[in-house]
């Protein structure tokens, strides 16, 4: 996967050093969206029964690696992979649940 993140002025441009400030260059964004529903069903008095689904990264977005920061590499501004981070950040996770409370 080669994704251009910097623009096409940037990429073309000679590499010059010494014109650019500390940390200039950002990559992208960081998306993640999780959802859980809850029921409580009551089975006596003092004991109760949580009933719980839980979906992590909901939307499924992928979270895209920086960027090739060398400026004299041909490489130079290309996304070239994801994120890969955990199981339960990396790609949609659900999760069931029983929980009881007494």
């Amino acid at each position: 996967m080669r994704t251009g993140y910097l623009g096409r002025r940037i990429q073309d441009s000679p590499a010059r050093f010494g014109t650019s400030s500390f940390d200039s260059l950002r990559g992208p964004g960081y998306e993640n969206l999780d959802f859980g529903l809850f029921r409580t069903f009551g089975i006596r008095e003092p004991l109760k029964a949580q009933f719980r689904i839980e979906a992590l990264n909901l939307t499924n977005h992928p979270n895209f690696s920086n960027p090739d920061s060398g400026v004299t590499d041909p490489d130079f501004g290309l996304i070239m992979s994801t994120n890969p981070g955990s199981r339960l950040i990396a790609e949609r996770y659900f999760r069931l649940g029983l929980k009881l409370l007494f």
